[in-house]
């Protein structure tokens, strides 16, 4: 079912959000990170210190990811597209099953009609065959009254 809305996969949004953070990180990495106590005792960080006040050069100091954290992402992200695909042939389903439905309820109101035909009219039912009209004779009428019921068996609730 396409709804005019650009469909972005989970891995893909899950592999920007994972790339994002690692080149922002880089930047910071760049540069210079200062750390230096105000006459309040206050302790700050920045690029910059302000002049005449002592400051130290800090390095950030960053940790390798755990191997199993990208391990346990992948998994986490598999386990979303298997959802999401189940979802899908769920609703798929549903679809093929409401579809069905009003197949059958088609069919059972076609039989009741022909039911109808068949008995209300007296045995002067008129058939087409070839460009001619003919009635059709009783044993033909009971054989398809019988037809007619099966139909309604199987198509009505």
């Amino acid at each position: 079912m396409n709804s005019g809305i650009l469909h972005f996969p989970l891995r893909h949004a899950m592999l920007i959000l994972m790339i994002i953070p690692a080149l922002s990180l880089q930047t910071v990495m760049a540069r210079d990170f200062f750390r230096w106590t105000d006459e309040q005792g206050v302790t700050h960080f920045g690029e910059v210190p302000p002049t005449g006040v002592p400051a130290q050069r800090v390095s950030p100091s960053v940790s390798r990811p755990d191997p199993t954290t990208r391990e346990r992402l992948e998994a986490q992200i598999q386990g979303m597209d298997e959802r999401a695909q189940s979802r899908r042939e769920a609703s798929q389903q549903q679809h093929l099953q409401a579809e069905a439905a009003r197949i059958r309820s088609e069919n059972c109101s076609q039989a009741r009609r022909n039911m109808e035909t068949l008995t209300q009219q007296g045995g002067r039912i008129l058939i087409v065959e070839q460009g001619e009209h003919r009635a059709l004779t009783e044993e033909e009428r009971q054989e398809r009254i019988q037809e007619t019921q099966a139909q309604i068996s199987e198509f009505c609730d």
